[in-house]
């Protein structure tokens, strides 16, 4: 399906219900959410696929950002924001230089190296075993006596480079880069799985908004309308995902994520490599 331009009747509905797909699957994962975003601009919005990865960053940077605000005026709010700051500081690093090689690549090839990215999260969600498994006490970082993560050295600049591998991966190829960062927080960070996921959304926001910054610098312009609504859907399903995510297991979620990833990722491969 494909719309012909941004004119044909029925396009504002599209627009907020594939928004809202994504915002839904961000709130219930933390980390598929955002490889669904650039195939529905792509191919039901008919946007080129670089416009699509700007596009993809400035709703997703918009959704999670909203979801942040409202998480730290909350009683309840799960995200931890110092643990997270190596990861968007890192982010904001990567995201430039992402946004550079994606003007260097054919929009062919682009949608072939975001699916291979997709494959490597669908494979990840399918066999990786739960998210956010209980660890020993050894395996946990230290914590000072304010409740502060105290890291090593080498735990520092393991954070601060997945920051910066998933800064580049969102201003390449579009994709907030949750599944690399909720492991990171998990194994890494010391968080149990609804904090890592909340903070994961923290940091999608931050390096989504660097990654829009980075690509509008450069030239890249996208199509307000649709961008927009597309926008609006994904706020309003974040919205609607929130009170889900506690309720729906993660293994099951995560299988049925990982399931709709994979076949994704091999439509996109068929369509750019026959």
């Amino acid at each position: 399906m494909r719309l012909a331009s941004d004119e044909e009747p029925g396009m504002a509905l599209i627009a907020l219900g594939l928004g809202f797909v994504v915002g839904i699957s961000l709130a219930l994962t933390g980390s598929g959410g955002t490889a669904f975003a650039v195939p529905l601009l792509v191919y039901v919005l008919n946007m080129s696929p670089h416009r699509a990865v700007c596009a993809s960053m400035a709703a997703i940077g918009v959704t999670t950002a909203l979801a942040t605000v409202r998480r730290l005026g909350s009683k309840e709010r799960a995200l931890d924001l110092r643990s997270g700051l190596l990861l968007a500081i890192g982010g904001i690093v990567g995201a430039p230089a992402g946004a550079w090689l994606g003007g260097l690549i054919s929009e062919r090839w682009l949608l072939v190296l975001f699916a291979g990215v997709v494959l490597v999260v669908a494979v990840r969600m399918l066999f990786g075993g739960p998210q956010g498994s209980k660890k020993s006490d050894r395996d946990k970082p230290s914590v000072e006596s304010g409740g502060a993560l105290r890291l090593s050295d080498s735990r520092i600049f393991a954070v601060l480079g997945a920051g910066i591998i998933t800064g580049v991966l969102a201003g390449l190829v579009g994709v907030g880069g949750g599944f690399l960062l909720v492991p990171v927080l998990v194994l890494i960070g010391g968080l149990e799985m609804h904090g890592a996921i909340a903070t994961s959304q923290y940091v999608i926001a931050v390096i989504s908004i660097a990654a829009t910054a980075s690509h509008l610098i450069a030239g890249q312009r996208i199509p307000l309308g649709p961008a927009s609504l597309f926008a609006v859907g994904s706020i309003v399903g974040m919205a609607a995902g929130a009170p889900l995510a506690a309720k729906i297991s993660g293994a099951r979620l995560q299988r049925l994520f990982g399931v709709a990833l994979l076949v994704m990722a091999l439509v996109i491969l068929l369509k750019n490599l026959r």
